[in-house]
C-alpha cells in the first residue's frame, strides 16, 4: 500500500510531515516530566535578558538639559542656500500672478509658466539662474563666490527685464 499512498500524495506532504514533526517534537519538550523540566531552560534564557536590561540601564547615553540661563554650545544647523537670490524672482513671480502650488518643485513652476500662452515673463534666463539656485541650495559642495556674484547679478538683472506694471 506504501506506492498507492505515494501516487496519490500531494507534493506538499513532506513540508506538511515536517511542521508535524516538529509541533510533536515541541509538545514533547513542553510537557516532559523530567527534573527541572522547563523550569531549567526558561532560567538559561532570563540570564542574558537580565544582562541586556542592566547594560541598557547603566550604559545608555545620558540626555543633559540645559538649566535657564545656560547657551547653547555647538554649532545650530544653518541651512545653505537660504539667503539665496533666486527667491526674489520667486516673489516677482507670484506678484505677477503665477502662483506656485506648495507641492510643486520650482522647476515645474518655471516650466508651467513657459507654456502659458501668452507669458509676459521672459524665463530664457531662469533655467540657469535656477541651477545655480539649485546648486547653492542643496549640493553639499555650494557654490564659489564668483558663481554667487553671477547668481545674484543674473537676478538683478532678470529682475529688471521683468518689471511690475500697473
Amino acid at each position: 500500500w506504501g506506492s498507492v499512498e505515494a501516487e496519490t500524495a500531494s507534493a506538499w506532504e513532506p513540508i506538511s510531515d515536517l511542521w508535524s514533526w516538529t509541533m510533536f517534537k515541541f509538545s514533547e519538550w513542553r510537557w516532559r516530566e523530567k527534573k527541572g523540566g522547563m523550569t531549567k531552560h526558561i532560567l538559561w534564557l532570563l540570564i542574558p535578558l537580565i544582562f541586556e536590561l542592566a547594560r541598557r540601564f547603566f550604559f545608555k547615553k545620558r540626555v543633559i538639559r540645559l538649566k535657564t540661563g545656560q547657551k547653547k554650545t555647538g554649532r545650530v544647523g544653518v541651512m545653505s542656500g537660504i539667503d539665496s537670490e533666486f527667491y526674489m524672482v520667486e516673489k516677482r513671480l507670484t506678484e505677477l500672478g503665477y502662483m506656485r502650488h506648495p507641492w510643486e518643485p520650482l522647476s515645474g513652476w518655471i516650466k508651467r509658466i513657459e507654456e502659458a500662452q501668452p507669458s509676459p515673463v521672459s524665463t530664457e534666463s531662469l533655467r540657469s539662474i535656477l541651477n545655480l539656485h539649485y546648486r547653492y541650495r542643496f549640493d553639499p559642495r555650494g557654490i564659489t563666490p564668483d558663481e554667487k556674484a553671477v547668481l545674484k547679478s543674473d537676478v538683478l538683472s532678470w529682475l529688471g527685464q521683468n518689471v511690475l506694471t500697473g
